[in-house]
């Protein structure tokens, strides 16, 4: 097995590059012992993929002990479960151990595939639902949410319909109070109830309980008991290494005693940048309370952004660096996203700071808010990135927007300036992107009010291959 990373990387690699890069020459290396536990030839070029796709998905499991990452996959493979997916094995990282965590659509696929039962249903019970069950000679079963849109409160228990080979059906009902029996014996939940996965997804640990007490009174295929078996074991803390033992399963000589130390965490982003640029927003705009409360805010609103760059893993420190550069547009922005999320109350004053202008800390005006909606969508950042190239993070703005005013164009009147920008949009191809952001149709939509955001975007934009254009008259 590597080291982890190696002590150098190339150059120009990543910290997380070069985490990337050993953990795939371990996958080779263990490539041969995950082919003689998964089940069917054929499956080993999936299951690694599956694994990459796993790791691209949350980088946190780069940083784990690499020992226990390896061996969570051995047990994946020993129990056909594919990484990182929904109907698979979850790679949950836990105080930088990975901990392999059956999903319950996970145990419903095997409890299919290994014939134990031809369908598995649960279902959350809330506490406006209405249900009623009976059991005895004659159970019966009734369930009722309320209708669509009522709420349905919180979570009060859960309960599975299980239809066995033979046609017939068997359910499990299960209350709040039993299920938090289960969650006590944890160990997740013993050490840490905050970060425990039965806080995190209780809703989903609540289905999975409940399943495996359902089957607990049924006759079940051997694959399927050992896998319940195995589950309940890990849950209680069991180590992965001493169960894949006693399933016989041929270890790696690095992998069969010891610990690995984890690896080395990439280097931290420098945002001391935009730490101090906040703080002096804040402190000029804010009481003590509500610089606390909006500080909050921000974080939330950073998170959330980061959250909505999917098609390039976005850290909320890389927004921070980028907002940096920008800070004017980035608080208005925030507003923006604040305004939507939090709305004041229709008697309450306006909040502190709306209402006045607002001033970037060099004096100069922000640019007007920007076109695109306050509330981040799908690989939409609510305040301008500069393009990325497949698979990269976007790359820091350079470069604050051009102040409000100031020639765009030779000619120094707005019409002029409004000329050259529409010029400029058609030359890009970049109309339909700013349609989609700005609802531009034709020059006369350029105003006042949006246009050095419009030029803002055009200015960082390249066009996508295969993007279709559109070409427009002055």
């Amino acid at each position: 097995m590597s080291q982890n990373v190696p002590q150098t990387t190339q150059k120009g690699q990543s910290p997380q590059d070069a985490l990337m890069t050993a953990l795939k020459d371990d996958l080779e290396d263990i490539t041969p012992y995950l082919e003689k536990l998964l089940p069917h030839k054929g499956q080993i070029g999936r299951f690694v993929q599956m694994t990459l796709v796993a790791v691209l998905r949350d980088p946190n499991l780069l940083i784990c002990n690499r020992r226990s990452l390896l061996l969570a996959l051995l047990w994946c493979a020993q129990r056909d479960l594919e990484p990182g997916v929904d109907d698979g094995c979850w790679l949950i990282p836990y105080k930088k151990i990975v901990v392999p965590v059956p999903g319950y659509k996970g145990l419903i696929k095997k409890a299919v595939e290994t014939e134990t039962a031809t369908d598995v249903q649960p279902y959350g019970i809330y506490k406006n639902d209405d249900i009623e069950f009976g059991l005895g000679l004659d159970p019966y079963l009734r369930h009722q949410p309320p209708k669509l849109g009522l709420e349905r409160g919180e979570l009060i228990g859960a309960y599975v319909v299980i239809t066995k080979p033979g046609g017939s059906k068997r359910f499990h009902v299960m209350d709040r109070p039993a299920i938090e029996k289960i969650r006590a014996s944890s160990a997740s939940w013993q050490s840490d109830p905050e970060k425990s996965i039965w806080t995190k997804w209780e809703d989903a640990m609540f289905l999975k309980t409940v399943i495996k007490q359902g089957f607990k009174y049924l006759p079940v295929k051997s694959a399927f008991r050992d896998l319940l078996a195995d589950d309940g074991r890990i849950e209680a803390g069991e180590a992965v290494a001493a169960l894949l033992r006693e399933g016989q399963a041929e270890l790696p000589p690095g992998l069969e005693t010891g610990e690995e130390e984890p690896p080395p965490a990439p280097e931290p982003i420098d945002t001391s940048g935009f730490d101090k640029l906040l703080d002096e927003k804040l402190k000029t705009i804010s009481s003590a309370d509500e610089y606390k409360l909006r500080h909050q805010r921000v974080e939330e609103f950073v998170t959330e952004t980061a959250a909505s760059q999917k098609k390039a893993k976005v850290l909320p420190a890389q927004v921070k660096v980028k907002a940096a550069a920008n800070f004017a547009g980035f608080w208005t922005a925030f507003e923006a996203w604040e305004a939507k999320k939090y709305p004041a109350p229709p008697s309450a004053p306006a909040a502190a700071g709306s209402g006045t202008p607002q001033h970037s800390p060099s004096g100069e005006e922000p640019p007007p808010p920007a076109g695109a909606s306050p509330d981040p969508g799908e690989d939409e950042c609510p305040f301008p990135l500069a393009n990325a190239g497949p698979g990269e993070a976007p790359p820091l703005v350079q470069s604050a927007p051009p102040a409000a005013t100031g020639a765009i164009g030779a000619d120094p009147t707005f019409e002029g300036r409004r000329l050259a920008l529409w010029d400029t949009i058609i030359d890009k191809k970049a109309f339909d992107e700013v349609k989609a952001k700005f609802g531009i149709d034709k020059t006369t939509d350029i105003t006042p009010e949006n246009i050095d955001n419009i030029k803002w975007l055009v200015d960082n934009y390249t066009p996508s291959k295969g993007k279709t254009t559109r070409g427009g008259k002055k």
